[in-house]
Parts: structure tokens; C-alpha cells; sequence
């Protein structure tokens, strides 16, 4: 008696390979480190920003509700939480939609500096 999985049986006696996900490339460990840094600056410069001039020097409506609400310790759940969820979907794209996962990446850096610089700009 064998011990012959329905796969195998389908194929012959032959294994399929099973596709595995290829570790990060270098560019997307470049660009999820860009993406990190950029929002980090958006965090930081958004705390000197409250300290120096409160939550309502805030430009982003979302941004200050939340803080608001939970105050930094939500705040930076909520920025670490969507950061983390942009990266991994990033990852999951990446390798079937190259473009779109660029264009997230592009628009995660982007948003970072632009809320970095906006708060800069109101200090």
C-alpha cells in the first residue's frame, strides 16, 4: 500500500512545486525604511508642535480628534498601526502589482514629509 497524497495522484506521481514567497528585495527594504522615517518625522515634529502650541495648531482635523481623544499614547497607535498596515500590504502587492505598491510607497513618504514640513511651517 502507498502512501499517495490526491495530489499526487493527479500529477502522476510527481510533485507540483508549491510557489513560495521570495524574500524582500533590497529597494523594498529601502522604501519600507523611507517609509518609517518619513513618518516618524511627521510624529515627531507633530509633538513639538502640541507641546509648543497645542492640539489646535494641528492642520489635520483626523489627526487632532485623535489626539484629543486618546491623547499621544493613541495617537502613536494610530500612526505605528497604519504604518504597519501600509507596509504589509506593500509586501503582499509587491510582487503581482510592482506599480501600485510603488505608488504606495511614494504616497506613505510623501504624506510623512508633507506632515512633517506643515508642522515645521506652524512652529
Amino acid at each position: 500500500m502507498t502512501s499517495r497524497r490526491p495530489e499526487d495522484a493527479r500529477n502522476d506521481g510527481h510533485r507540483r512545486a508549491v510557489p513560495q514567497r521570495s524574500s524582500l528585495t533590497l529597494p523594498q527594504i529601502a522604501g519600507l525604511l523611507v517609509l518609517t522615517l518619513a513618518q516618524f518625522f511627521d510624529w515627531a515634529t507633530f509633538q513639538i508642535l502640541v507641546l509648543r502650541h497645542g492640539s489646535d495648531a494641528e492642520a489635520n482635523p483626523i489627526v487632532r480628534h485623535i489626539f484629543d481623544a486618546t491623547g499621544i499614547q493613541g495617537l502613536t497607535l494610530a500612526k505605528v498601526a497604519t504604518v504597519e498596515f501600509v507596509a504589509v500590504m506593500i509586501v503582499l502587492i509587491g510582487h503581482s502589482h510592482r506599480r501600485l505598491a510603488y505608488g504606495l510607497f511614494l504616497f506613505g513618504i510623501a504624506a510623512g514629509v508633507v506632515g512633517g514640513l506643515s508642522n515645521i511651517a506652524t512652529l
